[in-house]
């Protein structure tokens, strides 16, 4: 097929490597084979990123995660104590819900790495007064899964997550009797304390900073802007740990550093800085030139360890640093810095795979309509061990699920219920996946294109779309 070989080529070496490579060596801890239950190594995800709220860890992890401080479902509803699921449950007085006791440890685990003052959030969690003033709001939106924030589906019906942004249905239950029972304080002597920021890398070895500040387009409602910055490296190193600093959080919404994949892709990426007025240039969908992510950032992010023995290669060749900015609370000036804990050598290097739809034609003028692309590999995977996914869209994206065909049956990879292009991440599997044997991947990405007229196709501009997925893995 035309275009399944269109996918193939463009993916290039990164994909021959998965067809044809072997592993050199083991994570720490035995990944998966896909869709077992076997345990392996999450990357840790504990530090800081200066929020509140960031301490608490999950299964395979050490600490708090993008928008969360405490990561997987599970982890709030243990500091909340099973009594908040026992009074919101059938039968239970729901008068017995209150800040104090149920409710503040779900939102101090969950909510306030964006919900606090100087945040990205529109209003601050931190205390009673303000949760309440928003109880029916906060009810209505965790019922509806829109908060928080989580675009890919953590239910266990397709992996679960160590940095989920994820409320279990007894916590949404526990919202909504809080808010129907007038949203009492209960004692609030009782109420935990807000955790403590946590610690930030323990070694920084390379320190990313656009050296002034930039003060975003105030005529925007969201500013996409690049920056070249230079890791200031002689030799080829790897990343195995990363924090990413707000210069101010009120109008950070999430960062991503690339790497050109050239030197002349690098001084592609000089071109369009030297054409454009001001510091940076605008960069919609990625960074405008071919380039592998190896930082991926959201609000309430803390520092990220990747796994056990595993680390991206770094080139001494300058990088680019994008930055989302959302305007909603102003323009400010920003100065976001990123910094890298690297080693000279790892057991495992790790790359962050792309599967794409380069030939994706969605019609114009449909509620729903859902593209489709099977892409064989050459050879089938001898071995390789999936750590995490991140998928990719643009503002017309509403689904996307990615599979893989391991041996006579599927294994899904990851499956995006409710895309939203401003809450994307990098979402680590609790239990890595071994995948032995893959020989294909299907991938299906959906579009709302009710507001358009043309046809829209694969592209970096504003009115294109994407359809893709990076998965860290190891071979």
């Amino acid at each position: 097929m035309v275009r399944r070989a269109v996918v193939v080529s463009v993916l290039g070496a990164a994909t021959a490597m998965l067809g044809c490579g072997t592993e050199t060596g083991a994570p720490s801890g035995t990944g998966a084979s896909a869709g077992s239950g076997s345990t392996g190594s999450a990357p840790s995800t504990g530090g800081s990123g200066g929020t509140a709220g960031e301490s608490g860890g999950t299964a395979g992890t050490s600490g708090g995660t993008a928008g969360t401080s405490g990561g997987t479902a599970g982890t709030s509803a243990g500091m909340a104590g099973a009594s908040a699921a026992g009074a919101a449950g059938a039968g239970g007085d729901t008068n017995q819900v209150t800040w104090a006791e149920h409710i503040a440890p779900i939102v101090y685990a969950e909510c306030v790495g964006c919900h606090r003052e100087g945040g990205i959030a529109p209003f601050s969690l931190t205390g009673y007064d303000a949760a309440a003033r928003a109880a029916d709001v906060i009810a209505e939106l965790t019922a509806a899964r829109e908060m928080p924030p989580m675009p890919v589906d953590n239910s266990g019906s397709c992996n679960t997550y160590s940095n989920a942004r994820w409320l279990t249905d007894a916590e949404i239950a526990t919202f909504a009797a809080w808010a129907a029972a007038g949203a009492p304080p209960g004692d609030l002597a009782r109420a935990p304390a807000l955790p403590a920021a946590a610690a930030g890398l323990d070694r920084i070895d390379v320190t990313l900073d656009p050296g002034v500040a930039y003060t975003p387009n105030d005529t925007l409602s969201d500013d996409y802007r690049c920056f070249l910055v230079d890791p200031g490296i002689e030799e080829n190193a790897y990343v195995v740990a990363y924090d990413v600093i707000p210069g101010d959080a009120r109008v950070v919404h999430h960062a991503i550093v690339y790497q050109p994949k050239t030197d002349e892709d690098s001084l592609e990426a000089e071109a369009l800085d030297a054409a454009e007025e001001g510091l940076g240039y605008t960069c919609f969908g990625a960074s405008g030139v071919p380039a592998d992510p190896i930082v991926i950032w959201a609000p309430g992010g803390s520092v990220v360890t990747m796994p056990a023995g595993t680390g991206l290669a770094l080139a001494p060749r300058k990088l680019i640093l994008q930055v989302h900015y959302n305007l909603e609370a102003g323009a400010f000036p920003d100065r976001t810095v990123v910094r890298l804990k690297t080693e000279p050598t790892v057991g495992l290097p790790g790359l962050y795979q792309p599967i794409a739809d380069l030939d994706l034609m969605a019609l114009p003028g449909q509620d729903l309509i859902v593209t489709t692309r099977t892409i064989t590999l050459d050879t089938p995977v001898v071995s390789a061990t999936v750590y995490g996914v991140a998928p990719h869209m643009h503002t017309l994206g509403k689904t996307l699920r990615l599979d893989a065909r391991v041996g006579s049956r599927d294994q899904c990879l990851v499956d995006v219920d409710r895309w939203d292009f401003h809450w994307q991440n990098m979402w680590w599997y609790d239990t890595p996946l071994r995948a032995a044997g893959v020989s294909e991947f299907t991938l299906s990405c959906g579009y709302d294109t009710s507001d358009r007229s043309e046809v829209i196709t694969w592209g970096e501009g504003t009115r294109d779309e994407m359809c893709l997925v990076y998965l860290y893995v190891t071979l």
